[in-house]
């Protein structure tokens, strides 16, 4: 089985200049974990709950503070460097590189532009599976 066969294609993106709070906005009204950071169709990062989690975790000491730090850019709180895998990777390679680096989301690109073409995640994983039981 290929990634492209269980990925969610054409996720839905926020780019670099988008405000921490519209990206949490964005997360928690589509009930995505994780939202991929592009500029164009360019992959530039990954945020996700993880590090909306770590964000926020200082927030009742100053709400001045939190405030003014929700109107930054996405880029100050991203993952960059995201690991990836292409549509024709093995899903099991995919599997592997999702333990491996602990992560529950990989963005896919093409292997040829680095465009982003879709995200896979670990429910499209365990749907797939399903599908196999």
């Amino acid at each position: 089985m290929l990634v492209r066969e269980v990925m969610t294609r054409d996720p839905i993106t926020v780019t670099e200049e988008t405000t921490v709070f519209d990206a949490m906005d964005v997360m928690f009204s589509s009930e995505f974990r994780h939202l991929p950071v592009v500029k164009g169709r360019a992959l530039k990062g990954m945020i996700s709950e993880r590090d909306l989690s770590q964000f926020s975790s200082g927030f009742f000491r100053s709400l001045p503070a939190a405030q003014a730090r929700l109107q930054e850019p996405i880029t100050s709180i991203m993952t960059p460097g995201v690991v990836t895998v292409t549509p024709e990777s093995a899903l099991s390679e995919a599997i592997d590189t999702m333990l491996e680096n602990k992560v529950g989301a990989l963005a896919v690109v093409d292997r040829v532009s680095g465009q982003l073409q879709g995200i896979l995640s670990y429910v499209d994983v365990l749907r797939a599976v399903i599908d196999l039981v």
